[in-house]
């Protein structure tokens, strides 16, 4: 869960609250992307089985891979 800006952090920066197995079950994940408009909104890359797009913090997740040409994806950047 992220919190949302703290007092002590750089402009843009939020602070890891605590972290909790409720993401996608069995994959490994080879990275993870903020929102930093939306913090909320969160991607992880699963090498071999894609992208999955979390809108409420990490308690749920749903695949994110229309479009992809193939869900081998080990890295991920916002605009």
């Amino acid at each position: 869960m992220w919190s949302q800006k703290c007092a002590d952090c750089s402009p843009g920066q939020f602070r890891l609250q605590s972290v909790t197995s409720t993401g996608p079950e069995g994959v490994v994940v080879q990275a993870l992307a903020i929102d930093l408009l939306t913090p909320t909104t969160l991607y992880v890359v699963t090498g071999g089985f894609g992208v999955f797009k979390s809108t409420d913090g990490g308690t749920s997740w749903t695949p994110a891979n229309p479009g992809l040409p193939s869900t081998n994806v080990f890295t991920l950047v916002l605009r």
